[in-house]
């Protein structure tokens, strides 16, 4: 009986370290996708969602969405959380496909976002040219002493 019970808790480890494998990944794959280059990537695959959901709309919420191409406005409209409203789709399949774009159009956005603030954040850095840590380190060191100084009068 408790033979059984180790084995499960050696299942349960093994399962843990798969996802740590699994979570080690994500942060490499996330760190290309954080990069200039990568929100290419992610901007490209966006496009096409959009496009897949336009088509993917028109079939499965077709009383709503008779054609491709309203499907696409829709699609346009809703990753970018614009959403007039002048389209919406009523079927469960529908909804589905709509709540999945909806929060990829929240991430594209907040990796579009992210990716203009660094860009203006690289420029100031390499106009005012980035100070180096053993400089900042050094100038820490002398207020600290001057604090020290200053109590040690008090």
């Amino acid at each position: 009986m408790f033979a059984a019970f180790r084995a499960a808790r050696l299942v349960r480890v093994l399962r843990l370290a798969r996802l740590g494998l699994l979570g080690g990944r994500a942060i490499r794959a996330e760190s290309v996708f954080a990069s200039r280059q990568g929100f290419r990537y992610i901007a490209v695959l966006t496009g096409l969602l959009v496009a897949v959901a336009g088509a993917v709309i028109s079939v499965v919420d077709s009383a709503d969405f008779p054609n491709i191409g309203l499907g696409m406005w829709w699609a346009i409209t809703t990753v970018t959380t614009v959403g007039y409203g002048d389209a919406v789709p009523h079927s469960a399949a529908g909804r589905l496909v709509a709540s999945v774009l909806m929060l990829v159009g929240i991430g594209f956005l907040s990796i579009l976002t992210a990716t203009i603030a660094s860009s203006f954040v690289a420029r100031d850095e390499a106009e005012a040219g980035a100070v180096p840590l053993a400089e900042v380190m050094r100038a820490l060191e002398r207020i600290e002493a001057r604090l020290e100084a200053i109590e040690s009068r008090g």
